[in-house]
């Protein structure tokens, strides 16, 4: 009876012990092994930022200060290239190359396919402080002081730096969209006319707070109170139209990052290796049909964006991952719990 006991007693303690060391298990498969349907390239240290353009799509690794390009057909690293010490974590590219914001904020650069830095705008005599962020189009960049409150246009063609736009409040994230700039400022997400810099409208966000916008043709998508203790954060739909909400999401157990927009798709990238996706049907509040761990749990995702129907994420650790976008498991909308609303 006494050996029968003093197992029974060690029972527990020997159960616990296995599952430790099969949690340790899985963590070093994964550490080795992308998650089904995931792949990883690596391109360099700390990948924050990723753009798409003809030429592939550009990253830009912060801790080793270089760019990487990477074709999307076959995932080949075609080049990695050194742009110096004083790179912003910033990236846009178009079909000239990648641009970035260098020398501590005062030039704006641009990296070709060779890998060299063939254009340089020195801005720093045009803006008051300096460069925190751009947004290419074709021909043309903006670039945006973040707390300095100004913004201000390059033709990339003739080299000119147009005159200083006074936007008298914090002014970030510019995003470009056909004929448009979108920018985040203090009180709201404002259009501007991406020729003119005239403003165009401005949708009031007072009641949120802003993390990461992505702006389509009839919504904008807003990442808002991000609060990464409690790890949270909400998907709110805006339509420009009436300068009203249209809709959210709450999400949960994560700390949401960064978000964009694809063929009806809103993807949100997240800490544990998270990527979310999330509809965008216009008669519903954006609803939550896929959440999936793309890469080892310890990663905090971060850039995404979708080129060629595929989903590239900076892993935030020594590259990006990547899926085609069918490939992101979900189901019909039907088949969802209703979202969350907080």
């Amino acid at each position: 009876m006494s050996t029968v006991s003093s197992a029974l007693r060690r029972a527990p303690h020997q159960l616990m012990f296995w599952l430790v060391i099969a949690v340790f298990a899985v963590g070093a498969l994964r550490a080795f092994f992308p998650i089904e349907g995931f792949d990883e390239v690596r391109t360099g240290e700390v990948p924050l930022e990723v753009a798409g353009s003809d030429g592939g799509l550009w990253v830009l690794n912060y801790a080793d200060h270089t760019v990487s390009l990477v074709r999307t057909s076959d995932q080949e690293v075609l080049l990695t290239t050194e742009v110096g010490a004083d790179v912003a974590p910033a990236l846009s590219a178009n079909d000239d190359g990648a641009w970035l914001i260098l020398d501590a904020g005062a030039t704006i650069g641009r990296v070709d396919a060779s890998g060299e830095i063939v254009d340089r705008f020195d801005v720093s005599d045009t803006i008051d402080g300096i460069a925190q962020d751009l947004a290419a189009g074709p021909d043309f960049v903006w670039v945006t002081t973040g707390e300095g409150q100004q913004m201000v246009r390059i033709d990339t063609g003739t080299g000119e730096i147009g005159d200083v736009i006074e936007v008298g409040e914090v002014v970030v994230q510019p995003q470009v969209l056909g004929d448009s700039l979108w920018v985040f400022e203090t009180d709201g997400i404002t259009e501007y006319d991406n020729t003119t810099g005239e403003e165009l409208n401005k949708i009031d966000t007072s009641d949120i707070r802003v993390h990461d916008f992505y702006a389509t043709g009839d919504e904008v998508y807003v990442l808002a109170n991000v609060d990464n203790f409690e790890e949270t954060g909400l998907v709110v739909r805006l339509d420009p139209e009436t300068n009203r909400e249209n809709g959210r999401y709450r999400l949960t157990e994560t700390k949401p990052s960064h978000i964009t927009v694809a063929d009806g798709q809103v993807f949100v990238t997240g800490s544990g290796g998270l990527l979310m996706e999330l509809t965008t049907d216009p008669d519903r509040p954006p609803t939550l049909i896929a959440t999936e761990q793309v890469t080892v749990s310890t990663k905090d995702l971060r850039g995404v964006t979708v080129l060629d129907d595929i989903v590239w994420v900076a892993d935030g650790t020594n590259g990006i991952v990547h899926q085609p976008v069918t490939g992101v498991e979900g189901g019909d909308i039907t088949d969802v719990t209703e979202p969350q609303v907080g």
